[in-house]
């Protein structure tokens, strides 16, 4: 087996000198507010452009949605005559 056949085409030659990351966190007591909302009937939905993995971290983190089955829709699906329940899942 070529082991380079499951590997990214490369030139030979470069060096590796770094790798950067990026980490948006929320705002500070964002969490505290949507929970505040919650309490007072408030029902709080979050629309984004993130990846649906991503959403849900952040919606999570931010007390929008729990470990439970809260609604996360992707509009496309829906649009394409999927039912919420078959988006989420």
């Amino acid at each position: 087996m070529n082991k380079d056949q499951y590997n990214f085409p490369h030139k030979s030659g470069f060096v590796f000198i770094g790798l950067v990351s990026l980490n948006d966190p929320p705002r500070m007591y964002v969490d505290y507010s949507v929970l505040k909302c919650r309490r007072a009937g408030i029902k709080v939905i979050m629309v984004t452009g993130d990846q649906p993995l991503t959403a849900a971290a952040i919606a999570k983190k931010v007390n929008i949605i729990s470990d439970d089955k809260d609604t996360i829709v992707n509009v496309d699906l829906i649009e394409k005559g999927m039912s919420s329940e078959e988006a989420f899942e």
